[in-house]
């Protein structure tokens, strides 16, 4: 070969290489992108086992023996009728204590024959009137000495007061305040250790215009109703 054919052969591959090294800077290779490898973690947390629960061992006290001597159980006594008093019951003895009752449950009564006459004077027994709602003085007139109760009529005979009329007729006594509509009489107390005997007030003239005889309590020589 000459050395003319060297030196062009030696130019184009000078040529050739600068070519593609200027091809290289102005097109650099696209990088290939790579897909995450990381590999997830597991969770390293670990979980607390649910405690089972444990059955109560606590043994039952057996329950003890009632002794022979108890007395019948609540339910026993209940099933025992309780006695209901009949609606037309009266007081009983020991209630009639409350009461200026003579031996058969009522104040005396004088008898059904009017002798016309005493051996004291005859002077009606008056409860003054009007009695009104509230009122706590009952105010009368009478014979002298006379032992009395005011009684409330609406309530078996009821005590309210007792006195004895004053030497001028009159008396005046303080009871609870009275009830409206209710019934207020005037009886004799218990004459036994008095002067008195209930003879001497037989006679009609002795009863003032509310005298009443009031069945199972009484007879009253005067009345009147609280309005």
């Amino acid at each position: 070969m000459s050395l003319q054919r060297v030196l062009i052969v030696l130019c184009a591959a000078v040529l050739v290489t600068l070519v593609v090294t200027g091809c290289g800077r102005n097109n650099p290779p696209t990088a290939t992108p790579v897909p995450p490898t990381a590999t997830p973690i597991p969770p390293t947390a670990t979980s607390v086992p649910t405690a089972t629960p444990v059955p109560p061992t606590a043994t039952p006290i057996p329950p003890q023996e009632a002794p022979a001597e108890d007395y019948p159980a609540p339910a026993e006594e209940a099933a025992t009728p309780t006695p209901v008093a009949e609606p037309t019951d009266y007081p009983a003895p020991e209630e009639e204590t409350t009461r200026a009752a003579d031996e058969e449950g009522s104040y005396p009564a004088p008898e059904p024959e009017d002798p016309g006459t005493s051996r004291i004077p005859i002077v009606p027994f008056v409860l003054e009137r009007p009695l009104t709602p509230g009122a706590t003085v009952v105010r009368g007139s009478g014979p002298a000495g006379a032992p009395i109760i005011i009684a409330d009529i609406f309530l078996m005979g009821e005590i309210l007061a007792e006195t004895v009329i004053g030497p001028d007729g009159r008396f005046e006594v303080t009871v609870p305040p009275l009830t409206a509509g209710h019934w207020i009489g005037i009886a004799l107390q218990r004459l036994e250790g008095t002067e008195f005997t209930y003879e001497d007030f037989f006679a009609r003239g002795f009863r003032g215009e509310g005298a009443e005889q009031v069945p199972n309590v009484g007879f009253f020589y005067d009345s009147e109703f609280v309005r």
